[in-house]
């Protein structure tokens, strides 16, 4: 169980606000299963972007890694703006 639904079944807290907001959480790099808990969004959809080369990533050997800064630009690029 993900920590989305976690949190939405009302037993944790809601992943993505917890990391913005622990200064502690946002100094470390994320996994492909963290990222995809900040996204909302599978890990196989995180894996496909990567692929896609349409997120940025640190590759440390094999794992691959993600700066929590560059979720949020992911983030903030798909964002539209209200008619």
């Amino acid at each position: 169980m993900s920590a989305i639904q976690r949190w939405m079944l009302g037993s944790g807290s809601p992943p993505y606000q917890v990391r913005a907001n622990d200064p502690a959480e946002r100094s470390r790099p994320f996994d492909v299963a963290q990222a995809a808990d900040c996204l909302t969004v599978s890990v196989h959809f995180v894996r496909r972007l990567l692929r896609e080369r349409r997120i940025s990533s640190v590759e440390v050997g094999r794992p691959v890694r993600f700066d929590p800064d560059d979720l949020d630009q992911y983030i903030d690029a798909g964002r539209r703006s209200a008619l």
